[in-house]
């Protein structure tokens, strides 16, 4: 999504290394979640990955 990718596009910008995120438990956050993981690849390590 263009979520996602804008997250990531922050993420790499800024290179940071270890993030965490964090996502509601609906298709929407799950997905959003996973969308982030995939696009992120080894770029950066996410150390947290909590549910809400």
């Amino acid at each position: 999504t263009q979520q996602a990718q804008a997250i990531v596009d922050i993420i790499r910008q800024f290179q940071w290394s270890y993030v965490a995120t964090i996502g509601t438990e609906g298709d929407y956050g799950r997905g959003g979640v996973e969308a982030i993981r995939r696009l992120l690849n080894k770029d950066a390590c996410i150390g947290a990955d909590l549910t809400m």
